[in-house]
This record gives structure tokens, sequence and C-alpha cells, in this order.
């Protein structure tokens, strides 16, 4: 079964619209200077509207362990994808509270080695992976929503 995860939500009737096109998550991107970064209260108020069979995910990058689990308590998020550079050692000790989906920023010199580094998560469900890759355009370092729209376009 393929289930679909739109990431990026800020308002309710994002949420709905993505849920009505076929989404089975949803992300809510806690990463402070992104252009999508939504608060917990926002998310509160979006979450408590989401039918049961819909996951929400938070998208973290480079937090604090310990926030990320009271973040994802409090949300009662389904999963937390870490986004950034973290440790095999910070992606254990989420992994300690709620399922991991770790992603990487990928480009051809990519080391599929670094999969075995350590960075073993816990899925959030059987049919979903524990890695996220995304493609890091040419001439950026680093940039989440460049490395989206440019996977969707090829």
């Amino acid at each position: 079964m393929v289930r679909v995860k739109i990431c990026g939500i800020t308002n309710a009737a994002d949420a709905l619209a993505a849920i009505d096109a076929g989404a089975n998550l949803l992300g809510f991107n806690f990463y402070a200077v992104s252009p999508r970064h939504i608060s917990e209260a926002e998310a509160a108020k979006i979450r408590r509207q989401l039918p049961k069979k819909v996951d929400a995910v938070g998208i973290f990058v480079n937090a604090p362990p310990a926030d990320v689990a009271a973040l994802c308590k409090s949300l009662k998020l389904n999963a937390a994808q870490l986004h950034g550079d973290e440790t095999a050692e910070t992606v254990a000790e989420v992994a300690g509270s709620v399922p991991v989906v770790k992603a990487f920023r990928v480009d051809p010199d990519f080391d599929l080695k670094t999969l075995n580094n350590g960075l073993g998560c816990r899925a959030a469900s059987r049919s979903q992976a524990p890695y996220h890759f995304s493609r890091r355009p040419e001439g950026r370092k680093r940039s989440c929503r460049g490395a989206h729209r440019a996977a969707l376009r090829n």
C-alpha cells in the first residue's frame, strides 16, 4: 500500500484539502526558520480536526530530543521526521518515545553507508519506511523546500 504524506500544513483548510486529495499523513513543520513553520498552538488546533485514519508527523531540524518528544506527546503526533544533521544517538533517543523517520538530503555523492551508521529508526507503521530522501538541488546546501520542489519536477 502506498501512503502519501503532505508536509508544510499550516492551516485547517489545507489539511482537509490534502486529506480529500488522498493524503494519509500530514506533516507539521516545527523548524522555526522555515517559511512553512507552524506553532504548537496552531498545530494543536489542526490536529484536533483530523480524522483518526490520518497520521500526523512532526518535522524537526536539529531540535533537542527532549523537545521533540515533548511536542510529539503534547500533540499526539504519530511520528517525528528528523530532517537535520542528527546523530545516531539523537535518533535513538527520539525513537525511544516516538516512531522516527530519518530524512537525508542526497546528491550524487551521497554515501549509502550512512544508513549503516547506527541510524536505525523505528518506523511509524509497518508500511512506512524509516528513511526519507530529498534531492539536494545543485548549488544549494540546505533547503528542504527546494529539494522537495526539485524532487517533484523529476
